[in-house]
């Protein structure tokens, strides 16, 4: 996560496969980015292939919000394929 000027831009730890899944994972990132009171957020893929969004949080966002903005991409696992993968194979 960086703190910019008047913005917080959050690199999750997901790396989408297909643009369906891109797509699934940014709706559901919106719902919660709403949830938390983020209107304006834009999203990005990062050189990593990560998947990435910036939001404008006001010249110095609470702490509060900061923390829920670094938990946010806690999705359930069928939500994309995180970059530290562990198998469900048993």
């Amino acid at each position: 996560m960086r703190v910019g000027l008047l913005g917080v831009e959050v690199t999750t730890r997901y790396r989408p496969r297909t643009e369906v899944e891109r797509w699934q994972i940014q709706d559901r990132l919106s719902l919660r980015l709403r949830q938390l009171g983020c209107g304006n957020v834009r999203f990005f893929e990062a050189a990593s292939g990560k998947l990435g969004f910036r939001v404008r949080a006001g010249w110095r966002p609470p702490p509060a919000l900061l923390q829920a903005l670094e938990a946010v991409d806690s999705l359930p696992p069928d939500a994309g394929s995180p970059d530290a993968g562990s198998s469900n194979a048993g």
